[in-house]
């Protein structure tokens, strides 16, 4: 019989976690699947390696399948916004960053414009859907934050880059 390492209550004293159960769909258990490590998260209970291995097999083969996929759910999740939706506002962008016109995405992680919405409308990560204001590059995106979308921070840094000439040491 298969057994998890990581089981609790009596099944720890039997050496049975919940991917090792029968089902009707699996009789022989779950173990190795992305159901048996679905199992143990539903048990509240860690998974054993078989699953975790099953689990991380079956999302790389999802990937491949739909390249897509992760950023269709993190555009929801974070912006409600569709995949659709992304690719509608980069296409009335020009294909390009909102602010530099710059047509290649310049972030290495994701390839990617990053979703610029209104701050204050929405604090932190996540925005209602409702504050989208445009497609950013990596460097664009990171000055806004850095500058905490402050209309006269982003004044003054103007001001100071158009009044001040470089002064050398001697």
């Amino acid at each position: 019989m298969l057994t998890c390492a990581y089981t609790a209550g009596v099944d720890l004293l039997l050496g049975i976690g919940a991917c090792v159960k029968p089902t009707p769909a699996y009789p022989n258990g779950r173990t190795g699947t992305r159901a048996g490590y679905m199992a143990h998260y539903f048990a509240h209970e860690d998974a054993c390696m078989e699953c975790r291995q099953g689990n991380r097999t079956a999302v790389s083969d999802d990937r491949k399948a739909d390249p897509e996929h992760t950023l269709r759910g993190n555009l929801w999740a974070r912006f409600r916004m569709t995949l659709e939706d992304y690719y509608s506002l980069l296409e009335r962008q020009g294909g390009a960053c909102a602010i530099c016109r710059v047509t290649a995405p310049t972030d290495v992680r994701t390839s990617r414009f990053h979703v610029d919405h209104d701050h204050a409308c929405c604090p932190g990560r996540k925005s209602c859907g409702g504050c989208t204001r445009g497609l950013l590059c990596h460097g664009c995106n990171t000055a806004l934050g850095n500058f905490a979308d402050d209309p006269a921070r982003l004044q003054a840094a103007i001001d100071y880059l158009a009044n001040r000439s470089l002064s050398h040491v001697s």
